[in-house]
This record gives C-alpha cells, structure tokens and sequence, in this order.
C-alpha cells in the first residue's frame, strides 16, 4: 500500500514540474494581427539570425514557399537548416530581415494563429507518456473526441495498425513512466508524431529530419508517407540523404548559414555544384556499401 502511495505521489510531482516550468516560462511578445484564410505563402527576406551575442547561424537569406509547394533544405551539419526552419515558423524573430506570412510580417501576427496554421515534427520529436490518442491529438485537445478524426490521423500516419494491436488501442497509455505504460520503438514513436501532424490539418507541415536514424530505405520510404499527408499542402523537409530531395519540387542547398543553390535535383544536377558534388559522394558510398 505505501509503495503505491509512494507511486502516486511521484506521478502527481511529474505533473507539477510540468506546471511549474509553464508558468515561469518568459511570455513572448503577442501580435494583434489575424491572417485571412487564404492560402499560407512565406516570404523570408535578407533574414539573419544569430544565438545571443554568437555570430550569425543565418545572413542574407531570402526564401519563399508557395502554396502548396514541397520544399527541400539540404547541406551539411551546421549549416543552419534547423535554424531556418525555426524562422519559417515563426519559432524565431530575426535579428535581421523580415518574415512574412501573406505579406505581414510575422512580429505583427499572433503566434497562435501560426502555430495553427503549421505542423511540425522534428528531429527531436517529442514521446508523450499518455495516450495513443492524447499522443495523436495533442494540441488539439477540443478534438479528441472525434474518433473518426482521430482514426483518420492514425491511418494517414501510418500508426493505425500499431495502434489497433495495443490492448486498449486508442486509450492505451504509452511509454514507461507509468504503471502498466506500453513502450514503443522510435519508429513507432515517429508515426505517432506523423498522425499528431497530420491531426493539426494545417496548411504547412515541416518535417526536419526525424528520419537520421533509418536507413535510406526506409528514410525515402518515411519521405513519401510524408508527402502523402501532405498532399494540397505546403511542405518543407530536410534531410542530409539528397536521394530524398529528388522527391521535392525544388530543393535549397545551405553552407555555413547562407542559400548556396536553388532548384530542381535536375537543375542543380547540370549545375555541378555543391548540390552535384554532395549527392555524387553519396552515391559512391552507397555504392561501395553494396559492393
């Protein structure tokens, strides 16, 4: 009895720090401005971005993802993908330059009208120690009741058949922090945060690398689920495997912060630039590899 108190206890304190960290969080700046319901267009223009008083992660950079349109970031480690995938979403303010979201500046927006039109799953991607269906729905807490939106999300994901074999499916507790908790493998971890994306119905779905840890298979595989749920979407992803930007409408190289080439796999192909001279290395390695 009193290690099950003792239990208890521990659980509760699991959800105070949770609150505690909210409410001691710094609030952010709140824009008034509410964009229309059109389509969401994004125009990043001579953005620069730096951590604190390092130097610049990004400068110079100038983007723009029409609607609908499957983006590709690629480069090397540290050359700023994730960083400008923050801004995209309006994450980060620059220190420099402007954001803009149908034309108004992303400082002058509400950061929860954004955050409702963008979805994110990132390298990073977060377990939630609940539910299947709290894991699918979170952020959307007034929708979880609707079973057959959240069986929708589940399938699009790709994490209905997991789900469906759990003993409880959908309210079946996942992870290990609580008693009885069912844990997963990170690939199933990640078709819960792909239907969690899916769920949100947003305009704009970025998926940052979540994939480092699969093979290339597998990674192109995930690549396509990816554009699936993205379909009549805007989508930006990035990888460090180029065989998967082939599948984007145009693909953006960065090195060391800034936009080094733009254009199809094709285009930047002929170019025999840093685009070429990275996907020809590894091809080669892969080549070896199965040799």
């Amino acid at each position: 009895q009193l290690l099950r108190q003792m239990g208890d206890v521990f659980e509760q304190t699991l959800y105070i720090r949770d609150l505690r960290d909210f409410v001691e969080s710094p609030t952010e700046p709140q824009g008034q401005v509410a964009l229309p319901a059109a389509p969401l267009e994004i125009a990043i223009e001579d953005a620069e971005f730096a951590y604190g008083d390092g130097p610049p992660v990004l400068s110079g950079v100038n983007l723009r993802l029409r609607p609908g349109e499957k983006l590709a970031l690629v480069g090397e480690n540290g050359a700023g993908k994730t960083t400008l995938i923050k801004l995209l979403l309006g994450l980060y303010q620059p220190s420099a330059g402007r954001v803009l979201y149908n034309g108004v500046d992303g400082r002058e927006i509400d950061p929860q009208v954004l955050r409702q039109r963008c979805a994110a799953v990132f390298q990073d991607f977060v377990q939630y120690q609940r539910t299947a269906r709290e894991n699918i729905g979170y952020g959307q807490a007034e929708a979880l009741a609707n079973q057959a939106r959240v069986e929708r999300a589940a399938t699009a994901g790709g994490s209905v058949l997991l789900i469906e074999s759990l003993a409880e499916r959908y309210d079946t507790t996942l992870g290990r922090y609580f008693e009885g908790g069912q844990d997963l493998s990170r690939g199933q971890w990640q078709k819960l945060a792909l239907s969690r994306a899916y769920f949100r119905d947003a305009q704009v779905l970025v998926f940052d690398e979540p994939t480092a840890a699969l093979d290339p298979r597998a990674e192109l595989e995930v690549f396509r689920q990816f554009l699936a749920l993205s379909e009549g979407k805007s989508a930006v992803f990035v990888s460090h495997r180029m065989a998967s930007a082939r599948v984007a409408d145009r693909i953006l190289v960065l090195s060391q912060g800034r936009v080094l080439e733009e254009g199809t796999h094709a285009e930047l192909m002929q170019r025999r630039g840093e685009y070429a001279r990275m996907f020809s290395l590894q091809a080669q390695w892969y080549q070896q590899e199965a040799s």
